[in-house]
């Protein structure tokens, strides 16, 4: 089963890193800019926002990124917890965590 991954995040350098740094065979991984694509709407595993996450797409757990400081919000049904990020790999793991994916 492939785990899908939404990544919205402002600039679209970020969602294309993030999403090189992310590729997997079992993650489904969709950058997105304006709107989310019709065959990606509904639900995602992961959900990686700068801002406000798209009306059209829910998801299990969300990464909300910081504007301007360095600490990431993960949401998950479990509870939020702080990530601190000075690099991709607490991303990274992040995702690996909750999609359960290496």
């Amino acid at each position: 089963m492939r785990h899908r991954v939404v990544i919205a995040v402002s600039p679209r350098l970020l969602g294309d890193t993030l999403s090189r740094a992310l590729d997997r065979d079992e993650l489904e991984i969709m950058v997105v800019t304006e709107g989310v694509p019709e065959s990606f709407r509904g639900h995602a595993d992961v959900l990686i926002v700068s801002d406000a996450a798209p009306a059209d797409l829910s998801a299990d757990v969300v990464i909300h990124l910081p504007e301007g400081n360095d600490v990431a919000v993960v949401t998950a049904p479990s509870g939020s917890e702080q990530v601190p990020i000075d690099d991709l790999s607490p991303l990274i793991a992040a995702v690996q965590r909750y999609t359960g994916v290496d």
